[in-house]
């Protein structure tokens, strides 16, 4: 009897195991300061619709990242800023937007492999549920207008500090 009792429990506990892991991948806590670099650089490198700007600057807040197969998943708010040096420290155009970025390591650099917009108009809450993980969709979704400023705020001052008109 004490066996059967034993085997159910231990059964219970690796379904109660399985029912909690993430289906997605495991969580990784802390990026490196490089990785944030790769970030930024690739999302001011790849934006065309800047080039006509003077300087560009990019900051994001981290949600969370997760390990998934070859990929660091990385969910993420992004503020992606041009200057032009006759406006001086106001951003002359903008894009703030959530993206999941997915980054391979290739021999101890990370590359971005693929970047998960949201789509525009109607569908936008919807796809970003697709992108985000429920926990990350839900702080997002929860969020107060004043908490989402705040952060879109903060993002622009680091990004003011990022600009540097001297060289010009």
């Amino acid at each position: 009897m004490r066996k059967i009792v034993l085997v159910i429990s231990l059964f219970g506990l690796v379904v109660l195991a399985g029912c909690r892991k993430d289906d997605i991948g495991d969580k990784v806590q802390e990026l490196a300061p490089e990785i944030h670099q790769v970030i930024s650089g690739y999302r001011v490198n790849e934006s065309g619709y800047l080039a006509y700007t003077d300087q560009q600057a990019e900051s994001h807040v981290v949600f969370g990242t997760q390990k998934k197969g070859q990929y660091l998943v990385v969910y993420l708010w992004s503020l992606l800023e041009g200057f032009d040096q006759a406006e001086g420290l106001e951003a002359v155009t903008g894009e703030s937007v959530p993206l999941t970025m997915k980054l391979l390591n290739e021999g101890g650099d990370y590359q971005v492999a693929e970047v998960i917009y949201p789509v525009d108009g109607e569908g936008y809450g919807d796809s970003i549920e697709e992108m985000f993980p429920k926990e990350y969709y839900q702080q997002l979704m929860n969020e107060s207008v004043e908490e989402h400023n705040e952060r879109i705020n903060k993002l622009s001052e680091e990004n003011k500090v990022k600009i540097d008109f001297k060289d010009n």
